[in-house]
């Protein structure tokens, strides 16, 4: 087995114990179509020119929008493209101290530690910045927006 399948089966792990993603049996047969929220999602990582080699998580994200969308959020592609976006320069730095020389357990521990931590990292981050964008004045909705400079 590849240090990158090795790395997927703990991604798999690391996020059904954190309940992102539904339980199902990694062994089934996946669903014979994808859905067009997982569609979109590998033609936003297509236009990105990036591997699409996790069905884990493009199921995982799937799942969510799909849920937003139920809640009443728009979703689709540019929802889609702006998340991954903004998280491209943080996944790439924690990504980045895995490599093959590291002992497979090592990975393994990597892996999960990463995904659990960072998840709970990223959840209480949202609730700082939506709470604090939600403190800042704001035009009602039929006017022109206000310019907010972030960096």
């Amino acid at each position: 087995m590849e240090n990158i399948e090795l790395m997927g089966i703990c991604q798999r792990l690391a996020l059904e114990a954190s309940n992102v993603l539904k339980s199902a049996d990694p062994a089934s047969p996946p669903a014979p179509e994808s859905s067009s929220v997982e569609n979109d999602i590998r033609g936003v990582l297509h236009e990105l020119g990036w591997p699409d080699i996790s069905p884990t998580a493009v199921a995982s994200m799937a799942g969510v929008l799909d849920e937003l969308s139920a809640s009443g959020y728009q979703v689709g592609p540019d929802t889609i493209r702006r998340h991954i976006q903004s998280l491209a320069e943080v996944a790439s730095k924690n990504t980045s101290p895995i490599t093959d020389d590291l002992s497979r357990d090592r990975i393994c521990i990597e892996v999960m530690r990463g995904i659990t931590m960072h998840n709970r990292l990223l959840i209480t981050t949202s609730a700082l910045v939506h709470a604090s964008l939600s403190a800042m004045p704001r035009s009602p909705p039929n006017s022109a927006p206000e310019t907010t400079k972030f960096e």
